[in-house]
């Protein structure tokens, strides 16, 4: 009889001692899945592929070392026990913070996948956007040598040129994004601003179409370093066409040189080619730059002043005045002293 209950007794503790130990063990398992892990506080980009199965992808966390082989063991446990296994996504995804077992997993199942970034800068040419493009790892290139004229085709914009017609701003992105795509909706993108603001215009502008309108922002962003200038360059420029003075902005003939040239010469200005506004009348035939909505709506909304001149002053801002004479005396005052500070004139 007390054999038995000492049985009994014995058994009880054992039951206890095992029921601890279970608890114990799942308190440290989900201690393991909810906390954070060190490996991650940078960002590490995780690529699964179709028909990946779930070892695979613990095989891609501890081959990136996202993941060491205690993680990787709890991680597929947890994965099991979620019965989630089928419902890893196929895809690109970044791992970035302090993110716990539970938060990855919650993350492959989500089918959110990374987006990467491309940040075009108002005042890139489109042969920067092309450079950028093409260097970009995350984007599946497709255009190859197309000329502008087909590629504009296919973006389905009624200019040869693309120059000017493509917005500049940060594009997000999944991997292997054709870079196609990214070109459509940055065109799209500049054909919904450029309309909307045509629409809204100021009157009496010296711009007859959208595209002169492109243009002549184009010319505003890179001579505008300074956002309060823009509307009086503009101002300048509309009086300057509608007198039919030349532009004479220093960027046209910029555009029209060789990429290696460093600095505008004075032979420069007088070299003919169509973009170069100290020769030609008017404005050039495209845009020189990829303008931002700033630039566009400054080029359709012009001061009222009388000015007519401007000059860099060496420090990203202008001077502008109403007649040559208080021009020529600026363009002494300020190109001499650039001049000089750079070590020379430049013939």
């Amino acid at each position: 009889m007390q054999e038995g209950i000492k049985v009994r007794i014995c058994i009880s503790r054992i039951l206890m001692i095992a029921t601890l130990c279970g608890i114990l063990a799942s308190y440290l398992f989900l201690r393991t899945i909810y906390t954070p892990l060190k490996q991650t506080t940078e960002p590490q980009t995780i690529s699964i592929t179709k028909g990946m199965s779930v070892r695979g992808v613990m095989a891609l966390l501890k081959e990136q070392k996202i993941l060491n082989d205690f993680q990787t063991k709890a991680f597929f446990i947890w994965v099991k026990l979620n019965n989630v296994e089928k419902n890893l996504k196929a895809g690109t995804y970044i791992l970035q913070g302090k993110l716990s077992l539970n938060q990855i997993m919650n993350i492959l199942v989500s089918g959110k996948e990374a987006q990467f970034e491309l940040m075009v800068i108002e005042g890139d040419t489109v042969a920067d956007f092309k450079a950028q493009l093409v260097k970009h790892p995350a984007i599946l290139k497709t255009i190859g040598s197309m000329s502008d004229k087909a590629l504009a085709k296919l973006l389905g914009s009624s200019y040869e040129n693309l120059e000017g017609v493509l917005f500049p701003d940060t594009y997000h992105f999944p991997k292997n994004t054709p870079d196609t795509i990214i070109l459509k909706l940055s065109y799209d993108t500049m054909q919904k601003h450029l309309n909307k603001a045509w629409d809204n215009r100021a009157k009496h502008l010296a711009v007859k179409t959208p595209y002169e309108a492109l243009i002549l922002a184009s010319i505003i962003e890179k001579e505008s370093k300074v956002a309060e200038e823009r509307a009086i360059i503009s101002g300048v420029f509309h009086r300057r066409l509608e007198k039919n003075m030349r532009l004479q902005a220093d960027p046209t003939v910029r555009y029209g040189m060789p990429a290696e040239a460093e600095k505008i010469t004075r032979k420069d200005l007088r070299t003919k080619h169509p973009y170069n506004t100290y020769v030609h009348k008017g404005l050039p035939p495209t845009p020189i730059a990829l303008p931002g909505l700033a630039s566009i709506q400054a080029a359709l909304h012009p001061d009222r002043s009388e000015l007519l001149y401007f000059v860099a002053k060496g420090d990203g801002s202008h001077y502008f005045s109403e007649d040559l004479k208080e021009h020529n005396l600026a363009v002494k005052k300020y190109q001499l002293k650039q001049k000089i500070e750079e070590g020379g004139l430049i013939e």
